[in-house]
């Protein structure tokens, strides 16, 4: 006994491929930032982010997590906790310690 034809089975399959396709086109097409704690991000920001009392949260590692990353991106930003602690990012090459104003003096 069969329980679906073969032509309910395949307009179901038309209708799934053709609401899958809106989605993705419609998201593809109309969202190309996105902004949390704002309804209108900037339009050369890929993501902003807005608020008044919480910051943003860097991935923290030790450093051997940090270097156990298989092929970093140039640009890749983390928080190293043991020493020395503080944020390192990818230049390509190596990973850079950000030197800051305490460190000059």
């Amino acid at each position: 006994m069969q329980l679906f034809s073969y032509r309910y089975l395949l307009r179901c399959f038309q209708d799934l491929c053709f609401i899958a396709f809106l989605f993705f086109y419609g998201t593809s097409v109309s969202q190309n930032n996105l902004g949390i704690g704002t309804t209108t991000p900037s339009p050369s920001a890929l993501l902003e982010l807005k608020s008044d009392s919480q910051g943003v949260l860097i991935p923290r590692m030790t450093s051997l997590q940090r270097d156990d990353i298989s092929t970093p991106e140039a640009g890749l930003l983390v928080y190293q906790t043991t020493s020395p602690a503080g944020f390192y990012f990818y230049n390509g090459s190596e990973w850079v310690f950000l030197i800051t104003s305490a460190d000059l003096s």
